[in-house]
């Protein structure tokens, strides 16, 4: 039903960059993501390494943010939770944790659940 990216690359005369940078930790995979396409533009803007330096090193709120012993962090959907999961393990290998989660309606708030419920000493849910 979908074409795959590399053939509807091809039909329009459009080239893919593959990103090496794959990692369970969203930062990490994004910057690789966000470096790559400043590589390809660097021949048709002008680009300050020390911007992109800055930029790069930027983290977004709430985005496996730790405060002290609090990990803040926006995952509301299951591959999100996932992730989450994912970096947390990479981060405190074996450890369980206590989560305060809170869903939109709309959201697969179950299958996150699920998820988080076998690393979790506790989940205390919020409206």
């Amino acid at each position: 039903r979908y074409p795959s990216i590399y053939t509807r690359a091809q039909s329009m005369g459009s080239s893919v960059f593959v990103s090496k940078g794959i990692s369970p930790i969203f930062d990490e995979e994004n910057r690789a993501i966000a470096l790559l396409a400043l590589e390809q533009l660097k021949s048709h803007f002008s680009l300050d390494p020390e911007s992109i330096k800055q930029a790069l090193a930027y983290r977004p709120p709430c985005r496996f943010e730790i405060l002290g012993s609090l990990i803040l962090d926006v995952a509301h959907n299951p591959g999100a939770t996932f992730h989450l999961l994912q970096t947390l393990h990479s981060y405190f290998p074996d450890k369980k944790s206590r989560f305060l989660v809170g869903y939109c309606r709309d959201k697969d708030y179950g299958a996150c659940l699920e998820l988080i419920a076998d690393v979790a000493t506790h989940i205390h849910l919020v409206p």
